[in-house]
């Protein structure tokens, strides 16, 4: 955790910026199958920050997509989806930390780790870890 002003305030602007664009992203969408842009950026910024930064962003990210959530919700009351399925939607556009924690516990079974993840599914290599953390932790 940061403990000078100066670490806190650029933590905070960071925290900031990437919700901004988490935003933005979920609105744009960006067309490529299987892609889900936010969930990545949310993936790596928990690797190269920690857990507690991820989960930050994840929980602000969402929180500021009310909006949108609020419409998906209302477009399935008038196609008369069930009450399943826009549970459903709820569930997958909300930061849960149950979710969080079950997605980490996959990612460690699945992949061996959150770091063997980045690398090999997302093709995240370690010098991008290295200038991630040198951009914003330095």
């Amino acid at each position: 955790m940061p403990t000078s002003r100066n670490e806190k305030i650029r933590s905070m602007t960071l925290i900031a910026m990437l919700t901004a664009m988490g935003v933005v992203l979920w609105i744009i969408k960006i067309p490529i199958p299987n892609v889900q842009p936010v969930t990545d950026m949310v993936m790596i910024i928990t690797l190269v920050m920690g857990v507690g930064f991820g989960f930050t962003l994840a929980v602000l990210t969402n929180k500021a997509s009310v909006k949108r959530i609020n419409q998906r919700l209302q477009f399935a009351r008038q196609l008369k989806l069930g009450p399943n399925y826009q549970q459903s939607i709820y569930d997958l556009s909300t930061a849960n930390q149950r979710y969080y924690e079950q997605a980490i516990s996959l990612i460690k079974t699945n992949y061996g780790g959150m770091t063997k993840y980045i690398h090999d599914v997302l093709q995240v290599s370690d010098s991008m870890v290295e200038q991630l953390r040198y951009r914003y932790l330095q």
